[in-house]
């Protein structure tokens, strides 16, 4: 292998989990130590293929300053079973147990563009058991979005994401 480049992964595809949690200000440090934590504890997770747990901005936005309380996760797995699983299961429920407000949903992937941490995501096969009934209303689509800020943009990017906080 060439130095400075990396050996190609095959695409990653099945059953998002996506849980966003604005948590109750007495147990934002519960939160902050979760968010520290990054993916550690959801590494016993059955059939976990791969997890991003995630901050935000001050009161849920795109700004420089942090929210205390806004934290996301998502997450994907290899079968619908264990996604809804990784719901009920102890770590889903705390994370429900500490929130002001909590939000979650099962998703599958339509399509995909680009890497994340070097991965990249495939369509879901909704041949899979379970799974087609999953993408039977085809009106309500999420697009989850991320991307490297490089520093020499940095300050265009986020004069733009003011413009939308």
């Amino acid at each position: 292998m060439d130095q400075g480049t990396r050996p190609e992964q095959a695409p990653i595809s099945g059953v998002v989990v996506v849980l966003l949690v604005d948590f109750l200000a007495s147990n934002k440090s519960w939160g902050w130590m979760k968010l520290a934590q990054g993916a550690s504890n959801l590494k016993h997770a059955t059939g976990l293929l791969f997890s991003k747990v995630m901050g935000s901005g001050h009161d849920g936005g795109f700004g420089l300053r942090p929210s205390s309380t806004h934290q996301g996760l998502v997450l994907l797995f290899d079968s619908l079973e264990n996604a809804q699983a990784f719901l009920e299961s102890d770590i889903a429920v705390q994370y429900k147990q500490h929130a002001r407000e909590w939000w979650s949903s099962t998703l599958v992937i339509d399509s995909s563009r680009g890497e994340w941490n070097a991965q990249s995501w495939a369509p879901t096969d909704l041949t899979k058991e379970g799974l087609a009934d999953l993408s039977k209303d085809s009106t309500l689509v999420a697009t989850l979005t991320r991307a490297s800020i490089r520093p020499a943009s940095a300050l265009a990017f986020w004069r733009y994401a003011r413009q939308w906080a």
